[in-house]
Parts: structure tokens; sequence; C-alpha cells
């Protein structure tokens, strides 16, 4: 069997940046985007997330977990059509029969998945107690991970906290990672809504303290002020921006088509808001030859 590769970067030691991608045009951004560092180096993204919430809001639906598995397997064929970077996929509470989804993932290729330890009808983490936030026994959702990761050993799964989203306790977060650590979790991710991120910070310092091999993985969408460097001195071992290439796209469409009809033609939008049609020319012809 070969190794996977996102387990391969995770013990380099250094965090991984993760970026949102939920077709071919943001996995074509992701893929080549770099900025140079403090000191010079040219830096990249580590991978690709496939998105729940942004899947679901390209195809016009609600986060509901009522997405087919197989159009988000059409998604990862697409995402792996345009990048060969590692791909983490968000698959709620394990769409189903969670071995079943690890194996259907791992044959496409996928590096990872991302798994809610919520039970009942699925509410976006993000509407915080504005929705009831059901948690699924820890033993049973320990159980569903072991199994998977019987039917799925090539596949990295990573169990998603949702203590702090249900108004649980720390303790009770810290608990669950060590019951889902000896279930044979690859890794941890700890989801929060305060918008401080000292949440985070204080379960993953106290995380590595209890569980010092284990990856802890984090989504600063509620807490964007911190920075890479300030959350792997923390513990985090990678960085996932779970939204920003929809969000951004989604803000830049609305701004031109307003402007289209308020001015009655395309020249302004053309010239702020949109991309040469060169360049996805060039995109295109890039995507034939690869």
């Amino acid at each position: 069997m070969h190794e996977n590769p996102l387990g391969s970067l995770l013990k380099n030691g250094a965090p991984l940046r993760i970026l949102e991608a939920v077709n071919g045009l943001e996995a074509y951004v992701a893929e080549h985007a770099f900025a140079p560092d403090s000191e010079g180096n040219q830096i990249t993204f580590d991978g690709l997330w496939l998105s729940g919430l942004c899947h679901a809001a390209a195809a016009g639906m609600p986060d509901d977990g009522r997405m087919p598995l197989s159009e988000k397997l059409t998604a990862v064929r697409t995402i792996r059509r345009v990048s060969q970077k590692p791909l983490l996929v968000d698959c709620d509470n394990g769409q189903g029969d969670f071995s079943h989804t690890a194996r259907a993932y791992a044959k496409a290729g996928v590096s990872g998945l991302v798994v809610e330890d919520k039970c009942g009808q699925k509410h976006n983490s993000l509407y915080g107690s504005a929705r009831v936030q059901l948690l699924e026994d820890p033993r049973i959702f320990a159980q569903k991970l072991s199994d998977a990761k019987a039917h799925a050993p090539e596949i990295l799964l990573f169990a998603r906290l949702e203590s702090l989203i249900a108004g649980q306790s720390m303790e009770d977060a810290l608990e669950r990672a060590n019951i889902y650590a000896k279930a044979g979790a690859d890794g941890i991710v700890i989801h929060s809504l305060d918008k401080t991120g000292e949440q985070v910070l204080e379960f993953c310092h106290r995380c590595k303290q209890l569980l010092p091999e284990m990856p802890v993985a984090c989504i600063p969408t509620m807490y964007p002020q911190l920075s890479c460097h300030t959350l792997h001195q923390a513990g985090v071992n990678m960085v996932i921006y779970a939204n920003h290439l929809t969000r951004s796209a989604y803000k830049a469409m609305c701004l031109t088509a307003g402007s289209i009809l308020a001015a009655g033609s395309s020249g302004e939008a053309d010239q702020q808001y949109c991309a040469p049609t060169t360049e996805i020319l060039r995109i295109t012809e890039e995507a034939t030859h690869d």
C-alpha cells in the first residue's frame, strides 16, 4: 500500500495550509496560488478541502445532508482532474453508512475524511445554538470510526469535535478526543464559534498534553485574525480555510451582476471585477494538456 500523501506531509511537522475547492476552477486557483513568506521563500497550499457547505451552495441546495454521495464523488473526480494535491472531504456525520462512504472516497483517491460527531438532522455548525446541534454518544461514534478504518485503512479519518459548537465543556471535547484516538482516528478537528479563538488555543494546548502525537486541525472561519503561525505554535498541525474561495467568488459575482444592471453595459464590470477572457482560455488550454 502506498503511503498516504497527506500523512506524509503531516509527518514533516510544518503547519499545513488547506484551501477550499469544490469545482475545477477553484481547484485550479488553489493548485497554482503562491506567495513569498517573511524570508522570501515561496509558499503554497498543501492540500484542498471539499466543503459540504460550499458544494451545496454551488449546487443551489441547502447544507442539510441531502447531497448524494454520487454528486460529491463527481466533484472529487473534477477536482482531481485539475489538482493532485491531497484532498480532504467534509462528509458531515458520515453520509449514511460511514464504512461504505470511506471506501468509496478511498477508491476515488481522496486522502482524508473529516466526520463530525453529531447525529440526527444535519444543521451547519455555523448556526451554533440557533439550531439544535445533537452530539452522538462518543462510544457509538468511536465504533463508527473503527469500522470505517477497517474498511478503508488507506484513507485518513479525522474526527471533528462539535462539543464547543453544541455548548458542551472543554472537558467533554478533550474526553471525546481521547476516546476517538483510541478508536483509531488519524487526527482531530476542533470546531468553535468563539471569535477570539481562545477556545481553540486552549483546546490545542491541552490536547497536545493529552495526545502529543495526534495531529490537530482547526477551521478558523470565525477567528480569521489568528495566523497560521500562531495556530501552529498552539499545537495546530493543519489549518483549513474552509469556504473562502466560494465566499469571495459570490461577492465578486454579485458586484458584477449589479454593475451590469446599473451601468446598462458590462464595461465597468469588465474593468473592475472580471479577469481577461485570455486568462480563462489559458486555464482551459492548460487543463486540456494536463
